[in-house]
């Protein structure tokens, strides 16, 4: 049996309004689609954020038909749950490609039954396997995961598709949604989406994969500049990357410097690229002046003008003369929640604090930050 695994695809996104951006989003979907024409797998899945609003723009639902219809062509089925980007107050834009045929929406109301409180979730079978999944809802998560009873044949390779974070995932704090024990036993493979990382976990030794995003989707994701791809499950998962436009990360020692001297020296540090993307960040304590003197729009447009398709200058671990930035020995994470603690705020007030300053600094577009508020929203 074969499979092909991809999530969090956001269609229709771009970062810093740029146009290219939109585009490279629509051509790491069209990769994982021309791999999938070319291994011919038994079938595909999709774990949510397949667009990256619930009312998607023409040229988004156009691209994304114009793709899904060369997997039908192919006799490939393509299987998905919404996640919390594909959701409007009128639904999900996936009920209508499913009406006419270009997918397979498992969150459909007809894969359900309730049974006295008891929420029995049915699938798709395709050969061996047996597919289900649910929702990305943001609404009482532990509850339903509580209630969950799958419905499998049991003589076929159960999948179980979910858009939710579990707490077992390394670094992400208070945005977990459940503990891995709430996911329902006897699947033998664990489709996760929503956690934009590629992470790799096992439930009862069983797989439990997040392939992670195919696109960077904002500074945070393009600082890291992990690998970004897709799952090929052929007796085993595997994964494969997805070719992204290049990120650069630079750390620029600012320490005894001026304002003046900064920006000489980010001017220096230049270099040449082809429409790439450069992260500058610029670290230490200035000798005089203050950090805000520096021009970071000239210091964007010399990058630009050097082949850059956009520079990113970042100031939050420079300090002004007097005021010495945290000490590395702690994160900036743990020295937000000491100090928080010590005003006298309790442990759920410090991770409602800290949801909404893990906002701050971020280059987020109006949807990007209307859904990082709705998550934020969900611990008040």
């Amino acid at each position: 049996m074969r499979f092909v695994h991809f999530s969090d695809t956001h269609l229709g996104a771009s970062n810093f309004r740029l146009s290219e951006r939109r585009q490279d989003f629509y051509k790491a979907f069209k990769q994982v689609i021309d791999f999938c024409l070319e291994k011919k797998p038994d079938f595909v899945i999709h774990t949510g954020d397949l667009f990256d609003a619930g009312k998607p723009d023409n040229e988004t639902i156009l691209f994304a038909i114009d793709e899904l219809k060369k997997l039908k062509k192919a006799g490939i089925r393509f299987l998905v749950i919404p996640g919390s980007h594909d959701v409007s107050v009128e639904g999900t834009f996936l009920s209508i490609l499913e009406r006419v045929g270009l997918l397979t929406n498992l969150s459909n109301p007809r894969y359900y039954e309730n049974n006295e409180g008891e929420v029995i979730v049915n699938g798709e079978v395709i050969g061996d396997a047996f597919i289900c999944g649910v929702p990305g809802r943001r609404a009482n998560i532990k509850e339903m995961y509580e209630h969950l009873r799958i419905n499998k044949p049991k003589s076929k390779f159960g999948l179980f598709m979910f858009h939710h974070i579990v707490s077992d995932v390394a670094r992400t704090e208070v945005f977990a949604d459940i503990p891995k024990s709430l996911l329902p036993l006897g699947m033998d493979y664990y489709a996760g989406g929503h956690w934009h990382e590629h992470e790799e976990l096992r439930v009862n030794g069983k797989p439990l994969i997040y392939p992670g995003s195919t696109e960077h989707q904002n500074i945070g994701s393009m600082e890291k500049n992990n690998d970004k791809g897709f799952i090929y499950y052929d007796e085993k998962p595997c994964f494969v990357k997805v070719k992204t436009r290049e990120v650069s990360v630079l750390r620029i020692n600012c320490n005894a410097l001026t304002p003046e001297e900064i920006m000489n020296k980010c001017l220096n540090n230049i270099g040449t690229s082809s429409n790439g993307l450069i992260i500058l960040k610029l670290c230490g304590e200035l000798r005089r002046g203050l950090k805000g003197e520096i021009n970071r729009e000239l210091i964007r447009n010399a990058y630009k003008d050097a082949g850059w398709l956009y520079c990113e200058v970042r100031i939050k671990d420079l300090s002004d003369p007097g005021k010495s930035v945290v000490s590395h020995k702690k994160t900036l994470s743990e020295v937000e929640h000491e100090y928080l603690r010590k005003q006298g705020y309790s442990k759920k007030e410090v991770s409602k604090a800290k949801a909404f300053i893990n906002l701050f600094g971020q280059s987020l577009t109006r949807n990007e930050l209307s859904n990082a508020v709705a998550e934020a929203m969900k611990l008040l």
